[in-house]
C-alpha cells in the first residue's frame, strides 16, 4: 500500500522532470522578412535577362526603383496589410432610422494602400511608355 504510493509518486516526478524543477517555457522568433527584392535572386536573374535590352541608367532606375519598392513591403506595406486583413471593409447599407445611406467604412490599412497606391503610380504602371 504505502510503499507503492511512494514508489508511484517517485516515478511521477520523474517522468515530470522532478518536483523541485522549474518549468521553462520556449519561445521561437517570428520569421524574419526582408526586402524580397534584394533576397530573391532568381527574380534578379530573370531582371537582369529582361532587362537586357535597356541601357545601364534606365536598369539603374529600374533596379534602384523596385529596391526601394521592395524595402516598403518588408516595412509599412508588411504592417499596414496586417491591419487591412484583420479589420475588413464594412458596408453600412442602412442607418438605424431605415434610411439608405451606403457608407463605407475602412480601416487604417485600406486607406494607406489607397493613397499609397496612387503615390507609387501602381494602376498607370502599364500604361506608361517610356520609350517610343
Amino acid at each position: 500500500g504505502a510503499r507503492r504510493s511512494e514508489r508511484a509518486q517517485a516515478l511521477g516526478a520523474m517522468a515530470s522532470g522532478g518536483a523541485n524543477r522549474a518549468r521553462v517555457a520556449f519561445y521561437q522568433a517570428g520569421p524574419r522578412i526582408g526586402n524580397p527584392y534584394l533576397e530573391d535572386p532568381s527574380l534578379q536573374r530573370f531582371l537582369r535577362l529582361f532587362l537586357n535590352g535597356c541601357d545601364a541608367g534606365e536598369r539603374g532606375e529600374i533596379e534602384a526603383d523596385l529596391e526601394r519598392f521592395g524595402d516598403k513591403c518588408a516595412g509599412p506595406y508588411l504592417e499596414m496589410a496586417q491591419n487591412a486583413e484583420r479589420f475588413k471593409p464594412e458596408l453600412e447599407q442602412f442607418d438605424q432610422w431605415g434610411r439608405r445611406v451606403d457608407r463605407l467604412h475602412l480601416a487604417e490599412g485600406w486607406k494607406y494602400f489607397k493613397a499609397e497606391s496612387a503615390i507609387e503610380g501602381i494602376v498607370a504602371i502599364p500604361h506608361e511608355r517610356k520609350s517610343p
